[in-house]
């Protein structure tokens, strides 16, 4: 009762006659709701508190008004009563829809209410209809009465935009829209904005007769309209809902296009210029909504954007021949002294929309680049003595943007480019030494010399001179903007890799290193990093003496020692490890055994130890470990520090070991011996690539011949075990193979003993690969294991339950192939054994004489042979093997023949990894010559299609693969599970390494993500074996590609997107998907959702709390005493995470259906210790 009593107070003293002292209640009871969520309020509570505040909004005080405001939004999601949501709506419609206006003073205070609070009330869905019967109705009927006033339809449109924002989906659009089209064109200007923006959110929830009652209406009126401020609305009006729906605006576009050329063509030169900035932004926004949708408008907007960056009627006419030179700094200042100061000139909005257009047709429409820079190029580079300078950044920022782009893969002329760099760096440098020009654009200028570096950097360093001493004055100087800087530096870092020290003066770094110890650690990484960028470019050692590198080391040596940031510390480890490497034979012994002294000190930093490592490992050789003579101690020192370690601490250790070893054979035994437990240890790790490592120095410590029987019988039997236990991992073979060959050297016999003891117990492939490997590794006589193998066959032909001789056999086909592929084994004295083997009805079998068939030197003809008699799924995974060791002049010859074997289910999958290794050699041959024409065909070769994301992976340049988006995406629909699979495939990729080009794609990929992650019930196979069912799903792989490809887009452009569509659809994956993989990774994207953007979630959650409690119901049963099967429990701790995740959200508990799921779930003797520990 201590709470009523508590709140009632409250509640008086929120009602005293003294402002003071309403403020001072008010705010602590909103300090109270804030700091704990534990209260709960009755009916009665609810209202009483309700009404107080709604009181005080009409408060003469405005401080007490404000502080109700923010109490208001603080109480909202305690209100679980319809009654009081009611009641205070009914409040608010009184302040904003009184018809006698006595209370306009109050209107800006209801609509704050309304912004803050609605975002709250609509996560419930019985308080989201209680706002549409009670409010949005009411609302919509206000605007039909007659004789209201500017200022109450102002506050009201205001009103009606956050209530579209948030609650569009409840609204009746068609009526909304009704209502609102008459307000475009009548009032005051405000208003007519105020209502465009609420149709523009509109169109989101509008469909396609709405958008074109809409846009027909409103071209129709602009056709029609011949007064400029009105024009202006319509044209705002396509931006804001082109802006918006994006895509959904192409079918609108053209004819929207032709009517605003004809009023921009139309309107007279300086008197409508305003209504020219109104079109050309909205050109902008079209260029950037939809770009895909444009066509030929596109070329259009591009001619006017080039003519309207040089609209400057107030300054000077251009030369009319393109690339003429510049004029002197002094003859421009001349020119200027008749000119118009800048705050007269009222064109320069053109320019900059101009401009705008010009860099989203780069950015977006990839197909017009090269005809920009035939046109437009030498345009902009005159334009480069703007005067304007947000206009002179956006130019600068083509130029930058447009060498971007070739560096990144676009080809053009190079000589378009070569001819412009003269007058530019001749612009720059009147920039960078102009007092009048502010950092932004000297920013922008450091980015072009960055760009021009990597584009040509020998033609760029012919004309730079003059810019060098800029660069030295913007470095000393103690005020320079932090971001100039670092352009600055990242333009120094790429001269650098130019020509080293002959790309600019070396004076420049004795000021790089003054900067090592600013203050702002941002400044002092950067200035090591380009110092360390000048020291890896550095040629010769003649240069090195010059740039004084004894005194860089200990500059850095001291900024180590002392208590700067560890990041700027780190960044020095690296620097000194460049040193080290360069210039070891100019360093002093005292230097050199200093630096390794201190790199070796920070083996006890936790921060700092994993760079020291790097750089250790790096750097170390045997000249140094000879100098230092600590090779034992600093091998220890550094073994020591994979104790506890972290995977990356680890990992650098190890390979640290492994370069002293290797720099400095001659390690004591004893060393050997007190660090081989340590290293052995690692043979176990579950990272293969510290296992990789550990056995690779383990190699190394076996050439020590006193230590071999120690490590064949401590160590490698170990290892031996693991090749046939349940870690077994084929990446292993290679260090495996490499130990077992020089243990072999002097132990064959005990090391062939331990490899063949195989016992008669079920082997994994991976345990028969690696045995076959460490085999062959041996050296055996190969007569002997052909014989071994060619007696096995008729065996296996009669028999092949699996038995000690069956994995033997398959043993022996693993070490053969390996034999073949180090040329040890003739195919004619084996290729018809293997093609006997692949008979045999055993896969495993098939497996590895598949493997060893495809290794034997030049049996790619032989297999072509067999293939045109059989096609089968083990010779084409021979061929798979086979195309590994092709030659490049026979790669076309191949792909023609493959491609003759038409595609065939049963050779689907090994011949698409055969089209991938065979392209992968020459990606920019191959990829146009077959990929192409394979995509337009409807019945384009399957296996040549899935192919294409094999050829992905490899390491190729994705920029080979742009131009096959469109295709791609047109074919997302298909459904052949293979096709659909390596579409999808592909489609991921370029989501994550071609963002740029496949953007205006996004809404067309997302449609046919949705629509290929239904089941498709053709590929759904039930096989009855008497009262047994056995189902296959031969779509599975398919759509499990289609779910990854909706990762990728929640992962890089969810907000890009229409969320609770794409929510929807993994909801429907984890009801109506019958893979329990599927529901598992649904759940992943689900809670990656809630994670990236929580808000949407948290607004629908009562869309998806009866699904989750579905899920879930036996789990929550009391009375189901059962433990639940393995499958439930993973998806009842999905479940749990997703709600744990919405549960830290401030308002998820607004929803009555979301707190007591979440309260079921916390109380459940089940679920509820697994919860406990999420939330």
């Amino acid at each position: 009762m201590q709470f009523n009593i508590d709140l009632n107070m409250t509640l008086e003293k929120m009602r005293n006659p003294d402002p003071d002292l309403r403020y001072m209640a008010t705010s602590d009871f909103n300090n109270s709701l804030n700091k704990s969520k534990v209260f709960k309020f009755d009916q009665t509570q609810q209202k009483k508190i309700v009404i107080g505040l709604l009181t005080l909004l009409t408060d003469e005080t405005n401080d007490v008004k404000d502080i109700a405001i923010k109490c208001m939004t603080s109480f909202a999601p305690y209100i679980t009563s319809a009654l009081s949501v009611k009641l205070m709506l009914e409040k608010l419609q009184t302040i904003l829809l009184d018809p006698a206006k006595k209370m306009d003073i109050h209107r800006d205070v209801a609509v704050e209410v309304i912004k803050q609070t609605l975002k709250i009330f609509i996560i419930n869905k019985e308080f989201k209809l209680l706002l549409n019967d009670s409010f949005s109705i009411p609302l919509l009927n206000f605007f039909n009465r007659k004789e209201l006033t500017d200022i109450s339809i102002g506050y009201n449109l205001d009103v009606l935009d956050v209530i579209i924002t948030k609650n569009g989906s409840t609204l009746d659009i068609s009526n909304v829209i009704k209502t609102l089209l008459p307000y475009i064109s009548n009032g005051v200007f405000a208003n007519r904005r105020r209502t465009v923006q609420c149709i523009a959110h509109l169109s989101k929830y509008a469909d396609d007769k709405q958008l074109e009652l809409i846009l027909n209406d409103s071209l129709t009126a602009l056709k029609k309209c011949a007064v400029k401020e009105q024009m202006k609305v319509y044209v705002t009006l396509f931006s804001s809902i082109c802006g918006i729906i994006k895509d959904k605006f192409g079918p609108f576009v053209n004819n929207t296009f032709v009517l605003l050329k004809e009023k921009f063509t139309g309107a007279e030169e300086d008197v409508d210029d305003d209504l020219k900035e109104a079109v050309l932004n909205t050109y902008n926004v079209f260029l950037l909504s939809c770009p895909s949708k444009l066509g030929k408008i596109a070329d259009e907007i591009l001619g006017v954007a080039l003519e309207y960056i040089q609209y400057d009627p107030n300054r000077f006419e251009f030369d009319e021949e393109d690339g003429e030179a510049m004029e002197e700094e002094e003859e421009e200042e001349e020119e200027e002294e008749d000119i118009f100061e800048d705050e007269q000139d009222v064109t320069w909005k053109l320019r900059k929309l101009a401009g705008d257009c010009i860099n989203s047709i780069i950015l977006k429409r990839e197909d017009l680049f090269d005809r920009f820079i035939e046109e437009g190029l030498s345009v902009v580079v005159k334009r480069m003595k703007e005067s304007v300078e947000i206009v002179l950044d956006i130019i600068l920022g083509i130029y930058s943007l447009t060498i971007n782009t070739i560096n990144n893969g676009h080809k053009v002329v190079h000589e378009k480019i070569t001819q412009t760099i003269p007058t530019v760096i001749s612009q720059i440098n009147i920039i960078l030494n102009g007092k009048k020009f502010v950092e932004k654009s000297k920013i922008e200028c450091f980015k072009i010399i960055s760009e021009l570096s990597i584009f040509d950097g020998d033609i760029l360093l012919k004309e730079i001179g003059i810019t060098q001493s800029v660069i030295t004055e913007l470095l000393k100087a103690p005020k320079t903007h932090v971001e100039l800087l670092f352009a600055l530096c990242d333009s120094l870092r790429n001269l650098f890799k130019v020509k080293g020290t002959s790309s600019i003066d070396i004076s420049i770094s004795p000021i790089l290193i003054s900067l090592f110890e600013n203050k702002n650690f941002r400044i002092a990484i950067d200035a090591i990093k380009t110092e360390n960028s000048l020291l890896e470019n550095t040629d010769t050692i003649e240069e090195g003496k010059e740039l004084n590198v004894v005194n860089i080391l200990s500059s850095l040596i001291s900024l180590i020692k002392s208590d700067k940031d560890h990041e700027v510390k780190e960044q020095a480890i690296y620097c000194i490890g460049t040193i080290i490497k360069k210039f070891i034979s100019i360093l002093p012994f005292d230097s050199l055994k200093e630096s390794f002294d201190e790199l070796i000190s920070l083996y006890e930093n936790t921060f700092l130890k994993a760079p020291a490592l790097i750089v250790v490992g790096n750097t170390i050789n045997y000249q140094i470990l000879n100098v230092l003579k600590n090779a034992d101690k600093l091998f220890l020192q550094t073994i020591q520090q994979t104790q506890q370690a972290t995977r990356q601490v680890k990992v650098t250790s190890l390979n640290a070991c492994k370069s002293i070893l290797e720099s400095y054979p001659s390690i004591s035994n004893k060393t050997i011996e007190l660090a081989l437990p340590t290293i052995s240890s690692f043979i176990y790790d579950s990272d293969s690539s510290i296992v990789e490592i550990s056995v690779n120095i383990i190699s190394l410590f076996a050439k020590n011949e006193e230590l071999i029987n120690t490590i064949l019988n401590n160590v490698y039997r170990k290892l031996v075990e693991i090749s046939k236990g349940n870690n077994a991992r084929e990446s292993l073979g290679s260090c495996l193979m490499n130990i077992t060959a020089i243990l072999a050297t002097k132990e064959k016999k005990k090391v062939t003993d331990m490899i063949m003891k195989i016992e008669n117990h079920i082997y994994s492939k991976a345990n028969l690969y690696l045995t076959g490997l460490m085999l062959a590794a041996t050296k055996p006589e190969v007569s002997t294991i052909l014989k071994e193998v060619k007696a096995s066959v008729k065996i296996l032909k009669a028999n092949v339950s699996q038995s000690v001789e069956f994995f033997n056999t398959i043993v022996l086909l693993y070490a053969i192939g390996q034999m073949a592929i180090n040329g040890e084994v003739e195919k004619e004295s084996l290729q018809d054994i293997l093609v006997d083997l692949l008979e045999v009805d055993s896969d495993p079998v098939r497996q590895a004489a598949s493997m060893a068939l495809g290794s034997l030197p030049g049996v790619i003809p032989f297999l072509f042979e067999k293939l045109q008699k059989k096609k089968s799924f083990f010779l084409m995974s021979a061929m798979k093997e086979a195309v590994k060791y092709t030659d490049q002049s026979e790669v076309e010859n191949i792909i023609q023949q493959l491609i003759l074997l038409g595609s065939d289910d049963k050779i689907l999958l090994p011949l698409s990894d055969c089209f991938g290794k065979l392209i992968s050699i020459d990606a920019a041959t191959y990829v146009p010559r077959y990929y192409v024409p394979a995509l337009k065909d409807k019945n384009g070769n399957a296996a040549l299609i899935g192919s294409i994301k094999k050829t992905c992976m490899n390491n190729c340049d994705v920029q080979l693969f742009v131009p096959l988006i469109p295709l791609v995406v047109s074919r997302l629909g298909d459904k052949t599970p293979a096709i659909k699979c390596a579409l999808f495939a592909v489609i991921s990729y370029l989501l994550n390494h071609a963002q740029k080009e496949i953007y205006p794609y996004l809404n067309s990929i997302l449609e046919n993500v949705i629509a290929q992650t239904a089941v498709d019930q053709t590929y759904i196979l039930v096989a009855k074996f008497g009262n047994c069912k056995h189902i296959s799903d031969n779509g599975l792989d398919a759509r499990k590609a289609v779910y990854d490809c909706l990762n990728v887009l929640i992962d890089n452009f969810l907000n890009d997107l229409d969320y609770k569509k794409i929510a929807t659809t993994v909801l429907n994956g984890i009801v109506n998907d019958n893979d329990h993989d599927i529901k598992l990774l649904c759940f992943n994207l689900l809670t990656k959702m809630v994670i990236l953007n929580p808000d949407p979630m948290v607004e629908n959650i009562e869309d998806f709390v009866p699904e989750m409690r579905k899920l879930i119901s036996s789990s929550l049963d009391e009375k189901n005493k059962d433990v639940d099967p393995p499958k439930q429990q993973e998806l009842s701790k999905a479940v749990c995470r997703f709600i744990a995740k919405i549960s830290a959200h401030p308002l998820a508990n607004v929803s009555v259906q979301f707190e007591k799921l979440f309260n079921d779930i916390m109380n459940s003797l089940k679920m509820g210790p697994i919860f406990k520990s999420m939330v």
